[in-house]
């Protein structure tokens, strides 16, 4: 009975030493100066308006044609998902953003988009 009690302590004595973490899914990355660092982009969901009312429960594809955002060549590419996001109605997507680790950059065009009047 002594040993299992005894563990528990060093356990509890011990755990907030412990510099690690993990999130399921999710696996860490050390980046070096200058690597690309990939951007995704997730589903659109609804907010609520003026008058804090929930206008619509859908939830919208990120490049949903409606919205006209600047899609990578080639056309979005779907990411592997988690099944925790796959459970959460998460649609994840690579982004046409080229992005590199501590390079700083401003003011840069991604794309040329015409949106129509109608929308």
């Amino acid at each position: 009975m002594r040993l299992p009690a005894a563990a528990l302590l060093a356990s509890g004595v011990l755990a907030p030493l412990a510099g690690a973490f993990y999130l399921p899914g999710i696996a860490p990355h050390d980046y070096k100066i200058g690597e690309a660092v990939e951007l995704q982009v997730n589903s659109l969901t609804p907010s609520l308006n003026a008058e804090n009312k929930l206008e619509s429960v859908l939830s919208f594809g990120y490049y949903d044609e409606r919205f006209h955002f600047c899609q990578p060549q080639g056309g979005p590419q779907a990411a592997h998902e988690s099944l925790g996001s796959i459970l959460f109605g998460d649609r994840i997507y690579g982004s046409a953003f080229d992005l590199h680790m501590l390079k700083d950059t401003s003011c840069e065009v991604l794309c040329a988009q015409t949106v129509p009047g109608a929308d």
